[in-house]
């Protein structure tokens, strides 16, 4: 059993539909068509499914167009990376992991319907199921497809997530969880992200044992270091 990289062949891309006022404000229209021109344009590779509150519905089609498929969920806000299923594989056996979703440590409640879309979404598209009694989001690791699983301590040792486990705890779950042998700990992430640091603001893997991390090279400027993983 593993969780692929994210640069093995995808089956479909599944987005949320912007739907939080208080995060966007008055650039809510801006934000929803730059999801649907995101969506456009994955679908001429891959399919893609626009997940959307019953009252967005139309719209949504409206401005996607006919190439994406646009379903019905209720949704608080539209970060589905981190809210919805990760999935994992035993052969050729998909597995969608239900962790669960506190709104990035409570900090942007309400967050019950997003807590809930994963599995929501799970039992619309037929895929098998399984709850992992965990606060865990997909943004906050990487993995290179083969062993080695990278996240930030920031992130998953921070006290609003999961207080009564250790990083020992953490780290024995991961592994077990998403079929890895060895987690890298980075450190922090970005500055004022409120995500705690997510690594995939930090750093991707681009293969196996390959890692890309942005690093800033002079002021304004920044380069994006492709290093493999013999050396750390």
């Amino acid at each position: 059993m593993k969780m692929p990289g994210e640069f093995a062949r995808h089956e479909r891309t599944v987005i949320c539909w912007p739907s939080r006022v208080d995060l966007y404000n008055d650039r809510m229209g801006d934000a929803r068509m730059a999801h649907a021109a995101l969506a456009r344009t994955i679908s001429a590779f891959e399919p893609v499914t626009m997940i959307a509150n019953e009252t967005d519905v139309e719209r949504a089609k409206l401005l996607c167009g006919d190439t994406v498929d646009v379903v019905a969920l209720p949704i608080d806000d539209s970060w589905f990376r981190d809210s919805g299923p990760i999935y994992v594989f035993d052969g050729e056996k998909r597995i969608a992991g239900n962790w669960i979703f506190n709104g990035w440590g409570e900090k942007f409640p309400p967050f019950d319907k997003d807590a809930a879309v994963a599995k929501k979404w799970v039992n619309l598209a037929g895929h098998e199921v399984r709850d992992i009694n965990m606060v865990f989001e997909g943004g906050s690791i990487t993995v290179d497809g083969e062993g080695v699983l990278a996240t930030t301590e920031q992130c998953l040792l921070n006290p609003n997530r999961n207080p009564a486990l250790s990083r020992a705890d953490l780290e024995a779950r991961l592994l077990r969880d998403l079929g890895y042998d060895r987690v890298l700990w980075l450190g922090d992430g970005l500055i004022n992200d409120h995500t705690d640091g997510h690594v995939d603001n930090l750093a991707r893997f681009v293969g196996p044992n390959r890692l890309a991390v942005p690093r800033a090279t002079g002021p304004g400027e920044w380069r994006c270091w492709d290093s493999s993983l013999a050396g750390w």
